[in-house]
């Protein structure tokens, strides 16, 4: 059966799938004719059970044939798992995400579901229902994921987090790397997560991989126990002072920070500061409490957050400092101060106003007062978003 489907890219029916149901997929596209039923072999189906008919379980249980599946629950026991997994005869990559009860910790029982299947590669992250009780510590639940075949057979490494918050124990079992944490706040005395990882790839996992964000508190700092973040997206670091860049460079490996939030340090150096970024090659944004005349942006920081606004009389010396800025975010206290920063900062690409307390009769700032009231936006192509405390403004070319 020939099928206009046919003419569409594999990419665009994935795109497709990804908006439908495990269900209305199968029903939709299988056994209509053989290239659709490759395609859709090849797309990493998501089974979610939480909304999830036994005839319909049954139905996705017949005509499944991928190699990938993610599972996904928000309760269940081990016993349902595994009834829906013996069933996936093809499935050779799995991904389960799943809260439920106490059995699905138990690393013996997955060991030997895993041995009557074709899985290669498990990936899983699983939590206990909230209330469920676990009178096991981290290491006694992670031993029953330390047998030859976790460690030497498949080398899937595990690791366990355990805290409470608001009178309730929260645990979580999950494989390294791929689920290991991408935001970090560091120190903290739960991070690295015990693991079952041998300790030179506990270093690569938690330390040389790559790092979205990174809360480093210098004032619990211990620089004597530090390992180093190689590979870290976006930094914020809180304290009384900022430490020396010889300090931070024990910490993380600025050569990779794109993003820099230095708001919450009380007293900022700006001689600490100019050493830090003239390290920073690769920084693009940076994020202040407030504007400091002593603080020079260099010309590859162009992407800029102040949190209090820049006084009227400092805006001819903020908008000569910061002339190549493209980003710009802030309070401003008066819509004449906007319409300077707006004429004269002439690389202003966006710009993100926030309005002042102070700043009370703004229900008249409209695109068509802003063309009107600024000399660039005459001649700019330009959009803008306007809520109750804040301009969105995104500024093109001329005309």
């Amino acid at each position: 059966m020939n099928s206009c489907l046919e003419s569409l890219s594999t990419e665009i029916l994935f795109e497709i799938c990804d908006y439908l149901t495990t269900f209305d997929i199968l029903r939709a596209f299988i056994d209509l004719n053989h290239w659709l039923d490759a395609v859709i072999s090849s797309y990493s189906i998501r089974l979610d059970f939480q909304f999830v008919s036994r005839s319909k379980f049954d139905f996705i249980c017949r005509h499944i044939h991928p190699e990938q599946v993610s599972i996904v629950d928000i309760n269940i026991s081990f016993d349902s798992l595994e009834r829906c997994i013996i069933q996936l005869h093809q499935l050779i990559y799995l991904i389960v995400e799943a809260t439920g009860t106490l059995d699905l910790l138990d690393g013996a029982r997955w060991e030997k579901l895993v041995t009557r299947t074709r899985i290669e590669k498990f990936n899983f992250r699983l939590n206990l229902t909230r209330g469920t009780t676990c009178n096991c510590d981290e290491k006694s639940l992670l031993e029953l994921f330390c047998s030859p075949f976790w460690l030497e057979q498949k080398r899937w490494f595990v690791a366990c987090h355990k805290q409470k918050w608001q009178h309730h124990n929260y645990l979580s079992i999950y494989t390294v790397p791929h689920f290991r944490p991408h935001s970090v706040q560091f120190p903290a005395s739960n991070y690295p997560p015990l693991s079952t990882a041998p300790a030179e790839i506990e270093q690569l996992i938690f330390y040389t991989s790559n790092i979205n964000h990174l809360l480093c508190n210098v004032v619990q700092l211990n620089l004597l126990s530090v390992h180093c973040f190689t590979k870290v997206n976006s930094l914020t670091i809180v304290g009384s002072v900022l430490p020396s860049f010889d300090n931070l460079k024990l910490i993380v490996d600025f050569d990779r920070v794109q993003n820099l939030d230095i708001s919450g340090i009380d007293f900022l150096s700006a001689n600490k500061f100019h050493s830090l970024v003239a390290h920073a090659g690769c920084l693009r944004h940076l994020t202040i409490k407030e504007f400091d005349p002593l603080l020079i942006l260099p010309r590859h920081i162009y992407s800029l957050t102040i949190y209090r606004a820049v006084q009227s009389v400092s805006i001819d010396l903020f908008c000569h400092l910061f002339s190549h800025v493209k980003h710009l975010a802030m309070t401003v206290e008066s819509k004449e101060i906007m319409i300077q920063l707006i004429d004269r900062l002439e690389y202003l690409e966006t710009f993100s106003c926030s309005f002042s307390y102070k700043l009370t009769h703004v229900y008249d700032v409209s695109a068509k007062w802003l063309q009107q009231n600024t000399r660039r936006l005459k001649t700019n192509n330009f959009t803008c978003r306007i809520g109750v405390e804040r301009i969105y403004l995104s500024i093109g070319d001329s005309w």
